[in-house]
């Protein structure tokens, strides 16, 4: 056998049994393969994202590039046995990919802010919990940096770029929140020609972020 086939053979071998080594079924509740996607998401630095369930738990893996694999997120026993059918508002949902982080939504309640996760995607160890962010609810499209409130008076917007730990403060002119969550309140969110632009109650507001480089 050719040196190049036996390679291609062991490589089609190894897959497959990567495969079936992950679990994504329950004979006993199919309904939950509606609930949980086990696709593979391929990270820029080649290392795989994807979640996994069986009849007890459902959990979501990290697999680094060197072949190690980290649980970013988890729900077991009785909690997964109520719950598992909210996994997409509880869970990790992937958002975003930095060069050194992965951004994810999770702990969303029923009505209410939910949080945002900062995971470091080579050691699979959490950077920083963030809350709520700013970002268009519409398209759900995030950039190279997060946006999120300042502080309790809710008056400074913060661009926030992780991967080199930068901050920029810039005011809101008055923002005047009229909602339980205030990050809400902006129903416009964009990014064309290098110019962030925000629209929240009674205000239209141009940021260009070449004045706020990474």
């Amino acid at each position: 056998m050719k040196p190049y086939l036996t390679i291609l053979l062991l490589i089609i071998f190894f897959n497959a049994v990567e495969a079936q080594s992950r679990q994504c079924e329950c004979t006993t509740d199919p309904s939950i393969a509606n609930v949980v996607n086990c696709n593979i998401r391929k990270l820029k630095n080649g290392a795989e994202l994807y979640y996994q369930f069986n009849c007890d738990s459902v959990w979501l893996t990290l697999k680094t590039t060197n072949e190690r694999k980290h649980i970013l997120y988890l729900m077991k026993g009785k909690t997964y046995k109520e719950l598992f059918g909210y996994t997409f508002r509880l869970g990790y949902n992937f958002c975003h990919e930095f060069d050194k982080y992965l951004l994810f939504r999770n702990a969303c309640p029923a009505n209410g802010p939910c949080n945002f996760t900062l995971v470091n995607k080579t050691t699979g160890k959490i950077f920083k919990e963030l809350g709520e962010l700013i970002y268009d609810h519409k398209t759900n499209k995030f950039y190279d940096f997060i946006l999120y409130l300042s502080d309790k008076s809710k008056q400074k917007l913060v661009i926030y770029y992780p991967d080199k730990n930068k901050k920029y403060f810039i005011s809101l002119n008055n923002f005047d929140s009229r909602g339980y969550a205030p990050e809400y309140d902006f129903d416009e969110v964009g990014v064309q020609n290098n110019i962030l632009t925000l629209r929240y109650p009674n205000h239209f507001k141009k940021v260009n972020l070449s004045r706020y480089p990474q």
